[in-house]
């Protein structure tokens, strides 16, 4: 069973159209006999038998390892740096052994098949109910998201189903990143879509991502995610990003400090004991808790000089009254993410603000967090036109953009 080249997946990415145009569709997999996955795959073929193989991605195919090794069937099974995975077969649990290597396409997909019989996931399969909540979120992957359908308990398996299917079927080539070869290559998942994941802030783009050392993070860039840790021994090994749920933007504030008693710090010292020989140091503090990194750990950013501000819809909400000596000229605007922006501007200073739960407008000042500040120095102005209001704050007017004025 020992693979020869033409036994060995090609490389090239397989079609996720068919010849007409229509997408392919996904479908749910289980190893014949046993209650694992649903693996949420992507057939080959409109027809295939129990050995026909199928494209699953990088997360997925783990999933299938692990179940695989749990089930000590005489199969195992390893992931290479360059992300080449490899079955071993033992030839005196299933003759007449050999290996087989199954390398990723270029979006990060591997081909699995042959090695075991394939099963349709469905009701004649034992399951729990995350598994079938998985399934559901997997199905309906080309609708609405209907997590709020789902009990709370279940919801990540719904939102878990429903990103594995859309990584499946809407790839993205794997991006490298190498700034150090002792940790390289550094690899690059696309973010997360759904109900626990918030929305990128305002005026940041996924295209503008950076890998850093965490002791170069400048004070206002956004942290979005960081690497998984390096293996003991293994400095080489490949590491993939962890997108942050939550991004927040950096204030650093010094080393670490064993003596802090808010419960980060506290369990950063007994999980991990003393700051490393390279330093540890305090990203930003909110909620009366500080964000702990190593120095030398690897954040992903967007860089504060590279987050900008488009506005795709403009209406002017108020406007000065020469009657009114206290009134402002205000604006409220959405930005080319969809998020909500108040823009006002009073005795010669203009502040943006952006509503900090999208689904619920807020009048009140804690409902809005500042993204966007500046002075003209002309006090007791209250009148400014929006394009110079906008050239102030740095942010930008998208050219389909019509702003709505005040009659």
């Amino acid at each position: 069973m020992t693979a020869t080249p033409a036994d060995v997946p090609s490389t090239e990415p397989r079609p996720t159209y068919r010849a007409d145009g229509t997408p392919l569709s996904i479908q749910l997999f289980t190893v014949e006999g046993t209650s694992h996955g649903p693996y949420v795959g992507l057939p080959l073929r409109d027809l295939w038998t129990p050995y026909s193989a199928h494209l699953f991605t990088r997360e997925t195919a783990e999933l299938i390892v692990s179940d695989m090794h749990d089930d000590e069937c005489g199969i195992t099974a390893q992931f290479a740096d360059d992300g080449t995975l490899t079955f071993t077969v033992d030839a005196d649990a299933i003759e007449p052994g050999g290996t087989v290597v199954v390398r990723p396409d270029e979006y990060g997909r591997y081909e699995i098949g042959g090695l075991w019989p394939w099963d349709e996931w469905g009701d004649h399969v034992e399951h729990t109910a995350g598994q079938a909540v998985l399934a559901r979120g997997a199905a309906e992957y080309r609708q609405a998201d209907d997590a709020a359908s789902v009990p709370i308990t279940l919801r990540s398996w719904y939102a878990d189903g429903r990103q594995e299917a859309l990584t499946l079927t809407r790839p993205q080539r794997v991006v490298f990143f190498d700034i150090d070869p002792a940790r390289t290559p550094l690899r690059m998942r696309p973010r997360p879509t759904g109900t626990y994941v918030r929305r990128m802030p305002t005026g940041a783009f996924e295209c503008a991502v950076r890998p850093v050392m965490a002791g170069e993070v400048q004070a206002g860039d956004l942290i979005v995610g960081s690497f998984s840790p390096p293996m003991p021994q293994q400095e080489a090994r490949a590491r993939w990003s962890q997108w942050s749920v939550a991004p927040y933007a950096a204030e650093p504030a010094g080393p670490w400090d064993p003596a802090c008693t808010c419960d980060r710090c506290r369990l950063t010292g007994e999980l991990f004991g003393p700051a490393p020989a390279t330093g540890r140091l305090i990203m930003a503090r909110h909620d009366g808790k500080c964000e702990v990194w190593d120095s030398d750990d690897i954040a992903l950013i967007v860089p504060a000089a590279l987050r900008s501000i488009v506005l795709v819809h403009v209406a002017m909400t108020a406007r000065p009254q020469a009657a009114l000596p206290g009134s402002i000229c205000q604006w409220e605007a959405r930005d080319a993410q969809d998020n909500a922006l108040l823009m006002f501007y009073q005795n010669g200073i203009g502040r943006v603000g952006a509503l900090k739960d999208n689904d619920r407008w807020g009048q009140n000042e804690d409902d809005w967090v500042g993204v966007a500040s500046f002075d003209t120095g002309r006090r007791g102005d209250n009148d400014i036109t929006l394009e110079e209001f906008c050239r102030g704050a740095g942010i930008l007017l998208s050219p389909s953009a019509v702003p709505m004025e005040l009659r």
